[in-house]
């Protein structure tokens, strides 16, 4: 078996970013990337719960760019804003 580096190589720094209205208020996601990597997470609501911003950072924090890792972290999620925000980032890469 060919090594996740490998397979996918070296990549340069870089960033996404996405938006999503949920019932419960709305999410903006900024994530920066290093070596496939999640080297920080920035999340923004105008929900009138917002303790669920920390437990996705934590989550997300050096997580790799790749969907099956993302979407193992919704199990992990206690939140069910969490679920929905990585449910969101899961959706675009």
């Amino acid at each position: 078996n060919a090594s996740y580096g490998f397979i996918f190589g070296e990549n340069p720094r870089f960033s996404l970013e996405c938006e999503e209205r949920f019932p419960w208020g709305t999410v903006s996601v900024g994530l920066n990337f290093e070596a496939n990597a999640v080297k920080s997470c920035n999340i923004y609501t105008d929900s009138l719960s917002d303790e669920f911003i920390a437990e996705v950072e934590c989550l997300l924090h050096g997580a790799r760019l790749e969907k099956t890792e993302i979407a193992s972290l919704i199990a992990r999620a206690r939140l069910p804003e969490s679920r929905d925000v990585i449910s969101l980032i899961l959706g675009v890469i």
